[in-house]
């Protein structure tokens, strides 16, 4: 599912009299706040899932075109953990 798949479905389902605009902002807005809201504590929407910002460790990888070390640091990473429902 798509973005405006999203949106559309969420404009079908709706109550209240929002143009599809108006919804997609809606969705902007709250996908732009959950990964904000996650760096201070774990998001958790019951019966969907929770999103969380862990560390990533530093590691060493490699280059696959040129098979050079490359170091990689540590780094914040939004996780998604699903509900079991």
């Amino acid at each position: 599912m798509t973005k405006k798949d999203l949106v559309d479905t969420l404009a079908d389902c709706v109550e209240i009299t929002a143009s599809k605009t108006q919804i997609a902002l809606i969705l902007d807005k709250i996908l732009e706040t959950i990964p904000r809201a996650a760096e201070v504590e774990p998001v958790r929407f019951r019966g969907f899932g929770v999103f969380e910002e862990k560390t990533r460790a530093a590691s060493v990888r490699r280059n696959p075109k040129t098979g050079d070390k490359v170091d990689v640091p540590e780094r914040k990473v939004l996780t998604f953990k699903a509900s079991k429902a």
